[in-house]
């Protein structure tokens, strides 16, 4: 900004802040969450104020006045905003419902209003409970109060103590305290803000940058936050229902009605608002959606309205599809075919909503539903392995989408996507980087690792020595008390100690196998020659190739154990994926 005028400080009366949101020329911000404080934050709060302790900055953002923005509480505003509230929402929503006697909406989009509740016989606040209504030392709610003494605190104060006195005898000095008290809960409203006043002229990113550095507490400002905040300006209904389906995703549904709900797939908006950026713009870089929403072009930086206007109508009708609740659970429906089979499967959710992104590309391209699965099947796969999202996976993932969206043409799509994965995942990667490179960690969220389990449960592979599906326990909603299945070291671990290994080489995950929990307990510490072979004796090859057990390991060396075994497991992913890939 050079010598620009960024930020004007001035000092404000709560009272003024608050009689400014309740005409409309302050305005909730939508660059952070929804309502989340707890009842005891608002009563702390209270508290501050009461003791004069320092109660932080409020960041206010210039706005135009022909911005339309969601503002706090409920009802229709006098006027049109001039200012957001950048920092401090949660601080000022609490003070405006409770001196305001306003309904607030919390995260769940339900209306409610806090009732923080106070004795100014002790100077103390509390949240309301049944025995405080049934106190006669305690004003149950203090919205009362505020409301009451909107001119004076004298003909309240009055009435408090002739109640008290009619049920109780206090003392003079009692009287004073009180009277003391329920003055300076009055003086509240005075209480001082310093407010810094933020230029219209100052674009999102800076706005960012300045809230971080005022507010070290807080939660950095992301993209996704700016995309939210332009939708609050312009279609405040889809932010809503944005907001709304992450909620419900995460929410067990209380009836029959069709919801987003299941155990895999739990999208915070920001998952969510990339997906539908991909979609529309065919963008990775979230940078770009709240200029395009804006209507501005990238390259010559003009805005226009008719762009504007286009631009929202295709997030619109990218956030139908995405949204779209037979698309949502055909997507979640071949997870699970794939063997993500529980959100613990998922390594990098990015990848996930990226390809969900693809997915709903090849439905506008109508892929039939056997090669979207495989093209979602085979893309997860090669994502996770290859580790493509992890590190800068804005660009790659924009780099796809221009591959991949050359040709709005499903077989030019189909072959593209093919020709990338087989490109990196090829005979080398099998047979050298897979075995050699990832898999040889100790790490439980390996890319490799966690692929061969989603295999196992793809494949249907059973338990070691067990007739039980690995799936049907690593899938189930149940609740233990002790695991089903446990993650067994083929060489046990007391055994691997007493040879003088250490923990991240006992704990490689080549050394782990499924075995049913007493199996394990039986186990124990026993060298792998003193069980094995016995047990071998009730497996099948299916099970062998599964679990990529090498012949006679026990007789190996640790090391070349790992090894031998790491080439397996990567043999049992490549037929996997192999299979995914042509069918």
């Amino acid at each position: 900004m050079g010598d620009k005028h960024i930020f004007t400080s001035k000092p404000y009366p709560l009272s003024s802040l608050l009689d400014e949101i309740e005409n409309g020329d302050i305005a909730l911000p939508d660059l952070q969450r929804p309502f989340v404080w707890k009842p005891t934050q608002i009563r702390d709060l209270f508290d501050s104020l009461f003791r004069g302790f320092p109660a932080g900055f409020i960041l206010l953002w210039e706005i135009t006045t022909e911005q339309r923005v969601k503002k706090i509480g409920i009802g229709d505003k006098k006027r049109e905003p001039r200012f957001l509230v950048i920092d401090g929402q949660q601080r000022l929503t609490s003070l405006y419902s409770v001196i305001k006697n306003s309904e607030i909406i919390n995260e769940k989009f339900e209306s409610f209003k806090p009732k923080i509740s106070f004795n100014p016989l002790e100077a103390k606040f509390e949240v309301w409970n049944p025995a405080i209504e049934k106190d006669i030392f305690w004003i149950s709610d203090i919205s009362d109060f505020f409301v009451k003494t909107k001119d004076t605190t004298h003909s309240y104060i009055t009435n408090f103590l002739e109640s008290l006195k009619s049920k109780k005898e206090i003392s003079k000095a009692e009287e004073e305290k009180i009277t003391k008290n329920l003055e300076r809960l009055a003086t509240i409203k005075s209480y001082l803000f310093t407010a810094l006043e933020l230029s219209s002229n100052l674009d999102t990113e800076m706005v960012s940058e300045v809230f971080v550095r005022v507010n070290s507490k807080g939660k950095p400002l992301n993209q996704s936050d700016f995309v939210m905040t332009v939708l609050s300006v312009y279609m405040p209904e889809l932010r809503e229902r944005i907001e709304r389906f992450s909620l419900e995703a995460k929410t067990v549904p209380e009836s029959n009605k069709p919801s987003p709900y299941n155990n895999i797939l739990q999208p915070e908006t920001d998952h969510l608002i990339r997906t539908i950026v991909a979609d529309a713009f065919s963008r990775g870089r979230l940078k770009y959606a709240h200029i395009l929403l804006k209507g501005r072009d990238p390259e010559t930086r003009i805005e226009s309205e008719e762009t504007r206007k286009q631009n929202l109508d295709l997030f619109q009708k990218a956030t139908d599809r995405a949204l779209n609740l037979t698309y949502w659970h055909d997507f979640v429906k071949i997870l699970k075919n794939i063997g993500i089979v529980n959100k613990s499967l998922i390594s990098s959710a990015l990848t996930i909503y990226f390809t969900y992104a693809f997915y709903l590309y090849g439905r506008r391209l109508q892929l039939d539903f056997q090669e979207l699965e495989r093209f979602v099947g085979s893309w997860i796969y090669f994502s996770i392995l290859t580790s493509r999202y992890i590190g800068s996976p804005e660009s790659v993932f924009e780099e796809d989408i221009r591959f991949l969206k050359r040709k709005k043409d499903k077989d030019y799509f189909i072959e593209t996507y093919k020709q990338i994965i087989n490109s990196n995942l090829t005979k080398d990667f099998w047979e050298i980087t897979l075995p050699n490179n990832i898999l040889v960690s100790s790490s439980p969220r390996n890319p490799g690792y966690l692929s061969y389990l989603m295999v196992l449960n793809r494949e249907d592979a059973k338990v070691l020595f067990s007739e039980t599906r690995i799936r049907n326990v690593l899938g189930g909603e149940e609740v233990c008390k002790k695991n089903l299945i446990d993650k067994h070291h083929i060489f046990p671990a007391n055994y691997l100690k007493k040879k003088g290994l250490k923990n991240s080489e006992i704990n490689q995950v080549a050394n782990f196998c499924y075995l049913e929990y007493p199996l394990n307990i039986r186990i124990s510490d026993k060298d792998p020659k003193d069980y094995f072979p016995k047990l071998l004796e009730k497996c099948t090859e299916k099970d062998l190739y599964y679990h990529a057990i090498p012949d006679k390991f026990w007789e190996l060396d640790y090391d070349d154990f790992l090894k031998e075994r790491r080439k397996l497991i990567s043999r049992v992913i490549k037929n996997s994926v192999q299979k995914i890939i042509y069918g």
